[in-house]
């Protein structure tokens, strides 16, 4: 028998790595891009904000290079909230008890 694995998905795959919900997300992301690019950028500027979105939305949907079964950003986010905890280390003297600790602040 074999071993099933924990995240098993099922996607409605299109074309090789192109599924439903990036194609809809894609769409969205172009047109909500135009209703921002109107508001937020200059007349000139419009139409590569919607390019740059677009593009941003490709790569953040992409998978992770560290750990394939998640999305990039996903990966990115928890990279970003790992940055962003408070980093201690406790270390224990020879007499001390476990209660006691020595904290060691390891902030850059």
């Amino acid at each position: 028998m074999g071993v099933v694995p924990k995240k098993t998905k099922a996607e409605q795959r299109i074309f090789r790595h192109i599924n439903l919900t990036k194609i809809v997300g894609f769409i969205v992301t172009l047109l909500v891009a135009s209703q921002l690019s109107g508001m937020l950028v200059s007349s000139k500027l419009g139409i590569p904000f919607i390019i740059f979105c677009g593009a941003v939305f490709i790569i953040m949907s992409g998978k992770s290079p560290s750990d394939p079964c998640k999305c990039f950003a996903e990966a990115w986010l928890e990279w970003l909230s790992f940055l962003m905890t408070n980093k201690t280390l406790h270390k224990h003297k020879e007499g001390e008890q476990n209660n006691e600790k020595k904290v060691i602040d390891i902030e850059k």
